[in-house]
């Protein structure tokens, strides 16, 4: 949803990642977590949890 944009393409912590280094923020506790607080702070309701689903769905 358009609401989790800025928290995936601009994350707010990459972790000492590169953006383009998936395997790297998937492991990544500071990104992960940052961006899941950003995600539950820009998003509400089912747009959440398709935005929490879509970010997991790259790390597997």
């Amino acid at each position: 949803p358009a609401c989790a944009d800025n928290c995936l393409n601009d994350p707010p912590n990459l972790g000492g990642c590169l953006i383009s280094d998936f395997k790297c923020l998937c492991n990544s506790f500071p990104f992960l977590s940052s961006t899941l607080a950003c995600i539950q702070t820009a998003c509400q309701g089912a747009d959440q949890q398709t935005a929490i689903s879509g970010a997991e769905d790259l790390c597997l």
